[in-house]
């Protein structure tokens, strides 16, 4: 009886227990864990699910793939300015005066005066200054005499003046020598003199000095150049 009794009273024990703890209850089984941060290039990270204690889930490191960024644009072929333009010809400015004095005279090629017909042309288109030895050639004893023509032709629309500084026989070129002004068209100077022969001979060849005076005219260039001629043997 006691047996049956002690029975009876663990089963209410237990029963009470049971009624008061009622069925355990799920913690909520494991807690998902939160998603982790998306991964670059728009991927979705996916969170490990934790096991938390007391049913309390923790958030598992999210797996992102790491973004790759776009290629780099390549940049433009720089422009390439067009050729300058070329501006047309500067105009002409003349000048008229003598780029040497007498002292400087250029020296032209030497004329025989007294055979053949050498002749000496020279152009320009300002004043100038020359000398020219106008030379005895002929040595026989036979007499030749000696002689020269100087001519200057000025362009349309300019004039030039034609000055023959003459020097002694036999003497060296004289800036002083006599003076001898070109007439006529084309402006012109000329000369001759006897052949001396005495005795074992003597050279009666001149230097002559010759002046190209600019006088008036606004005009230059290689269409508005005067011309200048000595000849020998005239």
């Amino acid at each position: 009886m006691l047996r049956v009794a002690w029975c009876s009273f663990a089963l209410v024990l237990i029963a009470g227990g049971c009624a008061e703890g009622g069925t355990l209850e799920d913690g909520g089984g494991p807690a998902a864990g939160g998603a982790g941060p998306s991964s670059g290039g728009g991927g979705d990270g996916t969170g490990a699910n934790g096991t938390g204690a007391n049913g309390t889930g923790a958030n598992g490191p999210s797996t992102g793939g790491a973004a790759q960024g776009g290629s780099a644009g390549d940049g433009g072929a720089p422009s390439v300015g067009g050729s300058p333009g070329e501006g047309g010809s500067p105009p002409l400015t003349c000048v008229f005066a003598a780029p040497e004095d007498c002292a400087g005279a250029e020296i032209l090629s030497a004329v025989a005066g007294d055979e053949g017909s050498d002749t000496v042309v020279r152009s320009g288109d300002e004043a100038r200054w020359f000398k020219v030895h106008i030379q005895e050639a002929d040595s026989g004893i036979s007499e030749a005499d000696l002689s020269y023509r100087v001519t200057l032709a000025s362009p349309p629309g300019m004039n030039y003046d034609l000055r023959v500084y003459q020097g002694s026989q036999d003497g060296p070129a004289n800036c002083n020598g006599t003076l001898k002004v070109g007439a006529g068209t084309p402006e012109t100077v000329s000369d001759s003199w006897d052949d001396d022969q005495g005795f074992g001979g003597e050279d009666d060849s001149v230097w002559l000095v010759i002046e190209v005076v600019y006088v008036s005219g606004d005009l230059c260039g290689v269409d508005n150049q005067w011309t200048l001629t000595v000849a020998g043997n005239t």
